[in-house]
């Protein structure tokens, strides 16, 4: 499954028009349409989340993919925050 199962999630990203894209952990999980692992949901035994730029991440590359990069995860409020920056996502991406 892998990247794909982010693929809606890149779409979605792809067709905004904002500079700036909060999204709750529900309107990610219905993006995708299916849960989000613990790692980025903070539910389970891993209260750790995991949001970055790493490319190596699956989840990653599909906002990359799209040109935002990853900007802030407030836990408290179970969002996330992306921001639109093609320089910044081809850098995280290794194209310059």
């Amino acid at each position: 499954m892998g990247h794909y199962k982010y693929e809606p999630l890149k779409i979605y990203l792809m067709k905004s028009k904002k500079e700036t894209v909060v999204l709750s952990f529900d309107e990610i999980n219905r993006i995708l349409g299916s849960e989000l692992p613990p790692c980025l949901s903070g539910k389970g035994y891993n209260k750790k989340l995991f949001w970055n730029n790493n490319i190596m991440n699956y989840a990653t590359r599909s906002w990359l993919e799209a040109d935002y990069v990853f900007e802030n995860c407030d836990k408290e409020k179970g969002s996330v925050t992306f921001k639109r920056s093609v320089p910044e996502a081809k850098r995280y991406m290794g194209k310059y």
